[in-house]
């Protein structure tokens, strides 16, 4: 019979308050998908504070555990392993083992309580956060100290291993992306066809500009914005909704075919993504002025129009328009001096089929790779939470 100590929490670890006094700590940490990485203490983003002397002074071995925003964000991984000194925000709580507690199995088994969503049970109802106090009286496996380093020593080669796997197969991801741009360009470098400019292809507007007293009034309508075009597809998931008075409506109403391409954002990486709209939404539906709206001519195809617009993003044609510092800028005045070869509807529609054949094969074999990696991470997840548990007896390691 297997026998294995159980004790609680705050007697496997204390608290780390250990203030960045005179910020003689320069090694900025962060704690990211599970990770702990550093960070630019110069960074220009605008999230980081004017003084580092309330960060936590962190060292290898202690385990981070970011115990806020519980009930708004349920699928974060909220808990890292410190392997630098470094410094890092006090608003995280950090634990540092003692007695005879491993640092490392001690990080597996915070692991496996948040991937089982421990924490999230220990914060229900309205409380938004969690406290060292509150944790001091859970019960955790203790086994023997030689036992939980041999567990450590199991999961640290099977967890890498893992993890070389996925890292491995999101590569191959990054390919398929790569080699679809490529396809993309190569066919649209073949198209063998006058030269238009764009303004002779399509209407070329940009959306209304939004103002706080906007925001309610008798004609709310959905409207779409930067956040929701992607690379090829609109994400849906998040649409605000803005007072547009009748006229505007008719001036700012997307129709099926539209195309809509990103006018401003904060990367030149991210400037000019488009995707075409094809109704997802019940009319009457708008546009904001961090998007432009492209709408297809006659005699020329909004699909053709649709593709060309993601080979001039991915090509850069669209980034080397925009200008600006913090947030970059197209401009509608100068996309509108963007050129397109123009064939044919027929030959329009047959680089459309090419295209679309291209992507669907992309798409299914890199949705193969994502269900890949997400296996061999409920995997990771399932090993650490049987090895911590007990309920899987490691190799080496006596019952």
């Amino acid at each position: 019979m297997k026998t294995v100590n159980s004790r609680p929490l705050g007697y496997c670890a204390s608290q780390v308050d250990s203030p960045n006094i005179g910020t003689r700590e320069q090694n900025l940490l962060s704690l990211s998908y599970g990770n702990i990485v550093r960070k630019d203490i110069a960074g220009s983003d605008g999230l980081l504070p004017e003084s580092f002397e309330t960060y936590n002074v962190v060292e290898p071995g202690d385990t981070v555990l970011r115990l806020t925003d519980l009930q708004n964000d349920q699928r974060s991984l909220r808990v890292g392993f410190v392997q630098e000194r470094g410094i890092i925000t006090s608003a995280y709580v950090t634990l540092r083992p003692q007695h005879d507690v491993d640092p490392r199995f001690f990080s597996y088994v915070l692991k496996s309580m948040d991937f089982r969503k421990d924490f999230y049970a220990l914060g229900a109802g309205v409380r938004q956060s969690l406290k060292f106090d509150e944790l001091k009286r859970v019960q955790i496996h203790l086994p023997a100290f030689a036992k939980q380093r041999a567990i450590a020593d199991y999961l640290d080669t099977e967890t890498t291993r893992i993890d070389a796997l996925i890292e491995k197969k999101r590569r191959m991801v990054a390919v398929l992306h790569e080699r679809f741009g490529v396809a993309l360009a190569t066919i649209f470098a073949a198209v063998d066809a006058p030269r238009r400019k764009l303004t002779a292809v399509a209407h070329v507007s940009l959306g209304r500009q939004r103002n706080p007293a906007s925001d309610s009034g008798p004609d709310m309508v959905p409207y779409l914005r930067a956040a929701n075009v992607k690379d090829g597809f609109l994400d849906l998931s998040d649409v605000k909704q803005m007072n547009f008075a009748p006229r505007e409506q008719r001036i700012f109403a997307l129709k099926p075919g539209d195309v809509l391409v990103t006018e401003g954002a904060g990367s030149l990486a991210a400037v000019g993504a488009s995707a075409p709209f094809h109704g997802e939404l019940q009319s009457p539906v708008c546009f904001q002025n961090t998007l432009i709206r492209l709408r297809a001519r006659q005699g020329v195809r909004a699909d053709y129009l649709a593709w060309w617009t993601r080979f001039a993003y991915r090509t850069g044609m669209l980034a080397d328009l925009a200008g600006g510092a913090n947030i970059f800028h197209i401009g509608a005045e100068r996309m509108q001096t963007l050129a397109l070869p123009l064939p044919l509807e027929g030959v329009q529609g047959e680089v459309v089929d090419r295209l679309s054949r291209a992507e669907t094969l992309q798409l299914s074999v890199s949705h193969h790779l994502e269900r890949q990696i997400e296996l061999l991470r409920e995997r990771r997840q399932a090993l650490i939470t049987a090895a911590v548990t007990g309920e899987i007896e490691v190799p080496g390691v006596a019952a």
